[in-house]
């Protein structure tokens, strides 16, 4: 892997916009995966992991690990700051609109031999970004003060096919579309791949972990009996409450990733280590993604704990199956999500191919259905995920009355819980997870959120019990590194 031969694939490819379109490409004969290679790349500014920790998921085909972008936006209300070429510049507006603006200026056309990330932006949407796109409510403490939308712009990326075990580097010569660059970063990140070491061990680093949370189970109880209040007078149908768990931090994030990746392996895992916050996740909800023009979307409602043994794990999904209350919350979310499918999708082709299936991840049992559609007109990611979010399966239906009495309810603001994790690619393609099962480490704390959905038929007890079962994994992982 040395000197001209790094470099197998050179393609040329010329956009319709008529902008020269450089990707060099080089296959990795590396056995490590993107987060054994982690440890190279972590010296560089904003590392970022999409990281499929479990193999077995058909949803769980790619992971992505990326560094150094040439250009960060974050975002806090309505005030958009830029950082490239070493400058800030500050913009008022939507910040989705700005996103837009900006992906357009660096559009480049998919290879469809790769895997689909081929460059682009990676990080997180938090769920208070829904407030630029619904009038909510401002009752709820803000106490964690990160930015709503954090994401870094990406040249190059090391991909990795879980079915084929193919890995490589690529590099898009992006922002300048120079050849010189593309060839500089390709060779400047297969020298850091080559340096590590498949010995390599992780760092260890003990911490004191004592969580507390906002709520007691008194009181999350009767938050539980309020929405059943608002169920009755026919306010709403289903509201997503969830309570935030809390401790002190100081040891080391990626420690921390390695002890969540073992135990709470999941499809949409990620690892984001920004200067202010550095976020840890296991999700095993996909919550938007876009594959050419295709849009499919696979909401989560309906839970039941599992990992006790195969006959409890057997009993436990076919409870879950059978349960109408499960079943009519699921089926909420899915006529939500088909309706904010329907504003960017062409008319028709909203479908719903599978209803009510059994997902089985290490600590709880899911029933998740898939909507699909055909993202229409001139419509981009940054429109489809503006027409769905905040996600309806952790907010409830209607979603804008959903989420004013979550903002009643709930103590404190959301920060990231609850938004998105994922990319969009400079070729228009979109991966993105519900930011769920998640450690947000900021500011010498670590937060973990759980929650669940309130029916009309929910039991108080058994709602707060099921927010413990979804923590589990969490409560292991900062278990197992105090």
């Amino acid at each position: 892997m040395h000197g001209r031969n790094r470099c197998r694939a050179f393609f040329v490819l010329i956009s319709l916009n008529g902008r020269l379109n450089l990707l060099l490409s080089q296959r990795l004969d590396s056995i490590l995966r993107p987060y054994q290679l982690m440890p190279a790349f972590s010296s560089l500014p904003y590392p970022a992991l999409l990281d499929s920790s479990m193999p077995e998921s058909p949803k769980s085909r790619f992971s992505y690990l990326t560094a150094d972008p040439f250009l960060v936006i974050r975002s806090h209300g309505l005030v958009v700051e830029i950082q490239r070429d070493g400058r800030t510049e500050y913009l008022n507006g939507n910040p989705l609109e700005i996103l837009k603006k900006l992906l357009q200026d660096y559009k480049i056309e998919r290879v469809p031999e790769f895997a689909p990330f081929q460059g682009g932006v990676i990080g997180y949407w938090g769920y208070d970004l829904g407030r630029q796109i619904e009038h909510i409510p401002v009752i709820a403490q803000n106490d964690t003060l990160i930015p709503e939308m954090y994401l870094g712009f990406y040249d190059w990326v090391l991909s990795y096919d879980g079915l084929t075990e193919e890995s490589r580097i690529i590099s898009t010569g992006l922002p300048h579309r120079t050849e010189r660059r593309a060839r500089a970063r390709l060779a400047e990140m297969l020298d850091r791949v080559e340096s590590i070491s498949i010995t390599e061990k992780p760092e260890v680093s003990g911490v004191n972990i004592w969580l507390e949370s906002n709520e007691t189970m008194t009181s999350y109880v009767r938050s539980v009996n309020k929405i059943k209040e608002y169920l009755e007078a026919g306010d709403v149908y289903q509201v997503n409450l969830s309570q935030r768990f809390r401790s002190s931090f100081e040891g080391n994030a990626w420690r921390l990733y390695q002890a969540l990746r073992k135990e709470n392996p999941s499809p949409f895992g990620a690892y984001l280590g920004f200067p202010e916050v550095q976020v840890l996740s296991a999700s095993p909800e996909e919550f938007l993604r876009l594959d050419g023009r295709t849009v499919t979307t696979s909401p989560i409602k309906g839970t039941r704990p599992s990992g006790y043994g195969p006959e409890d794990d057997a009993y436990q999904s076919e409870a879950l199956l059978a349960s109408e209350k499960d079943r009519a919350e699921n089926l909420m979310i899915v006529d939500l999500l088909r309706n904010d499918l329907g504003k960017v999708c062409t008319v028709g082709s909203v479908k719903v191919p599978r209803l009510f299936d059994v997902e089985r991840h290490p600590t709880v049992t899911h029933l998740v259905s898939t909507v699909v559609g055909e993202l229409g007109g001139d419509f981009t990611a940054t429109d489809l995920l503006r027409s769905c979010f905040p996600g309806g399966s952790v907010t409830g239906a209607p979603k804008i009355r959903a989420m004013e009495i979550i903002e009643e309810l709930e103590p404190v603001r959301r920060g990231l819980y609850c938004g998105a994790i994922g990319y969009i690619s400079f070729s228009g393609d979109m991966a993105t997870s519900i930011a769920i099962r998640s450690l947000i480490i900021t500011g010498g704390v670590v937060d973990l959120q759980v929650g669940g959905a309130v029916v009309a038929d929910s039991v108080p007890e058994s709602e707060y019990q099921e927010t413990l079962d979804k923590g589990r994994g969490l409560f292991n992982a900062l278990k197992s590194i105090s």
